[in-house]
């Protein structure tokens, strides 16, 4: 049985119930590729399971940040990141973009 993930970031929980814009801002990729997704949501666990179901392969969050105001900053690091945008939400992003996105 494979243990269950613990997604918790500044004492806030990995579900946010009554979000009024607050969420999280993550940089997920496929395990074992070099393409990289940037999205929102206000569900870690969920939003995990949905992006392997749709891409049909195991992902991994390479970061994730609390926001309190996730759409907005979301769509931030998308602009910030647009040289190495690839398709949708999807970014081919070097180590140095990587390091970048994690202080965020």
């Amino acid at each position: 049985m494979e243990k269950k993930a613990e997604y918790k970031i500044e004492g806030k929980p990995a579900t946010i119930e009554d979000p009024n814009g607050e969420g999280y801002v993550y940089l997920i990729k496929p395990v074992g590729h070099n393409v990289y997704k940037i999205g929102s949501t206000t569900d870690l666990e969920r939003r995990l399971i949905q992006n392997s179901r749709n891409t049909g392969q195991r992902m991994e969050y390479v970061h994730y940040f609390y926001s309190k105001n996730m759409e907005h900053d979301e769509q931030r690091a998308q602009i910030m990141f647009s040289k190495s945008h690839l398709v949708r939400d999807w970014f081919v992003m070097s180590d140095e973009e990587i390091e970048r996105f994690k202080k965020l």
